[in-house]
């Protein structure tokens, strides 16, 4: 519940404190005093529009800070997730706002700092606010199955929780499907594709460690190779006769120096060096061709190991860094290859599955939808009795259901539900989100409240002007529904009658006073006395004011026997 308000520096708010009722509290003010400035603060809190111009003239901010007792237990379940920690011991929860003139906006939850959109979740679990449209979830077609729902739950809770079950074993039989439901086409592609993936690792007979060993096979391989290239390039350059060798050189030098021998033997050169270096070089020459010809040297073998790199090589590039991890990928490929050749036979096990459980489904929704049924039809003639209660005798609220298409059903059912009203005799049923605004919204809502209290979460509601366009008996039974609805949920009513404000547990009035040049307005809670003197205020218009005093203290005893026949505790004295 909300246990206190405190509102500084909001337009003509300088300062002031709301500490309402567990149970009714009302406020009351003139036209204009600035009971709309109270509620907008209260709406501030959930996350509603805040602007710099709310500011007071001469505030650099102005702030709402609300304290909700035992807020926690209020949350959703996701918002308790998301929002607070698990080893929360504090049930309590402080929402806050503020802004400054620079217009920047600041939330609060329990002290630290949260986005806008974090408020606004927090707050739409905490507060309603009927007669401003934008809070109302009750107007959201999507809250009136789980409303419905849990209405009917409540009489109905195994026939429920048969449908639940059922629903939720085919809903994971069709989640199993669409995870491996593939069309024929997309099959047979990814059929290809792991076969030729497979068959381009298993045709290589990749072994663990390989790269590494061929390639050190390939350097001995090429130092061999360039060794015996050295050997012919040496035995070459010795012997070879078209390079010009270096012995067929000193054979054509021989041949030259006998032509002239005669004149060499007289210059003291001798002739027979050249005939010795022959001889030197020549065994030379055919040692090295030797040892060329012995080396083991086979180029067919190092094209093989160059070819199987560059094949190892191009499998790197595509299926992993290294040959493990190569022959973990044929692996993987030829499990998924061995799932989607069984995929068909599973396929046809998993539709018969879920052909049994939509059949489930559907039984139990028949029997779930009668259940429903029957409960929209008593939620109807309910909220029709409080719509008469409440003045709209010509009014009437109904459930429509609409057949979903097969194997769309929800948790729900296999419907989908709406909320109908009529507001005035022979206008046709209409979604509630186009129904007037205003006091006769409200009262709608009050009427559906009142049936839906106990299953509806929001532990505070909030009604604006819910007393507009009625009076007299109507006002009274207004009162008495707000009051009696104060029993599940804590209720403030914004109001101008005084039949209303007679059964508040808690009477708040709000006015405006001009102080040394400027306006203020004021929050004060009125004891017995003063709620009987603005009680009468508000019957004076209609009546002298000895009447009207008498009148209010008439109320005041009427609601205090009510509340008394009703066990309220709080009920006042006369």
């Amino acid at each position: 519940m909300l246990e206190r308000l405190e509102i500084k520096q909001l337009a003509l708010i300088e300062q002031a404190v709301f500490e309402p009722s567990a149970g009714f509290t009302v406020i009351t003010g003139e036209t204009g005093a600035g009971k709309s400035l109270l509620l907008g603060a209260i709406q501030a809190v959930q996350g509603s529009k805040m602007s710099k111009e709310q500011i007071r003239a001469g505030a650099r901010n102005a702030s709402v800070e609300a304290y909700f007792s035992h807020g926690v237990a209020a949350l959703s379940r996701q918002n308790r997730a998301d929002f607070l920690a698990e080893e929360a011991e504090d049930d309590d929860l402080i929402l806050a706002r503020s802004i400054n003139t620079a217009g920047r906006n600041f939330c609060r939850l329990n002290g630290s700092l949260i986005p806008l959109h974090e408020l606004q979740r927090l707050g739409e679990d905490l507060v309603t606010v009927h007669g401003q449209r934008d809070s109302q979830k009750i107007f959201e077609v999507a809250e009136h199955a789980p409303l419905l729902i849990k209405y009917a739950a409540g009489e109905w809770p195994e026939e429920y929780q048969e449908y639940q079950k059922a629903w939720q074993a085919w809903r994971k039989i069709v989640g199993q499907l669409n995870r491996v439901d593939l069309s024929d086409e997309e099959r047979e592609r990814m059929i290809d594709l792991f076969s030729y993936q497979i068959n381009e690792i298993k045709s290589l007979d990749l072994k663990p460690g390989e790269e590494d060993a061929l390639r050190q096979k390939k350097q001995k391989l090429s130092q061999l190779r360039g060794l015996i290239a050295s050997l012919q390039q040496i035995a070459l350059c010795l012997e070879g006769a078209e390079a010009g060798g270096a012995i067929s050189l000193l054979e054509q030098a021989g041949a030259a120096a006998e032509k002239v021998s005669s004149l060499l033997e007289k210059a003291g050169l001798p002739l027979d060096n050249l005939s010795q270096a022959k001889e030197l070089l020549l065994p030379l020459a055919r040692g090295i061709n030797k040892l060329a010809a012995q080396l083991d040297f086979h180029p067919d073998i190092l094209e093989e190991i160059e070819q199987r790199l560059d094949r190892i090589a191009r499998l790197k590039k595509k299926y992993g860094k290294d040959e493990a991890a190569i022959l973990d990928f044929a692996q993987q490929t030829e499990i998924k290859l061995d799932k989607l050749t069984r995929l068909e036979a599973a396929l046809q096990k998993l539709t018969a599955a879920e052909d049994a459980a939509w059949n489930e489904v559907s039984v139990k929704g028949e029997i779930w939808q009668k259940c429903l049924a029957a409960a929209a039809a008593e939620l109807s003639s309910s909220i029709n009795r409080e719509l008469a209660d409440l003045g709209m005798q010509q009014a009437a609220f109904k459930v429509e259901f609409k057949q979903r298409a097969p194997r769309t059903a929800t948790i729900y059912g296999l419907c989908e539900v709406e909320f109908l009203l009529q507001a005035n005799l022979g206008e046709g049923y209409k979604p509630l989100y186009k129904i007037a605004s205003g006091g006769e919204a409200a009262r709608i809502m009050l009427a559906i409240k009142a049936v839906l209290a106990k299953v509806d979460s929001v532990p505070l509601l909030i009604f604006d002007e819910i007393d507009s366009g009625v009076s007299g008996e109507t006002a009274a039974r207004v009162g008495e529904k707000l009051l009696l609805l104060s029993r599940d949920a804590q209720v403030i009513c914004v109001t101008h009658s005084a039949y209303i404000a007679s059964m508040a547990d808690k009477h708040y009035k709000i006015y405006k006073e001009v102080a040394d040049g400027r306006t203020n307005t004021y929050l004060t809670e009125l004891d017995q006395n003063g709620a009987k003197a603005e009680i009468a205020r508000l019957l004076a218009g209609d009546t002298d004011r000895a009447t009207a005093e008498k009148l209010a203290s008439s109320l005041h005893g009427k609601a205090a026997e009510f509340k008394r026949v009703h066990g309220f505790k709080s009920a006042r004295p006369d």
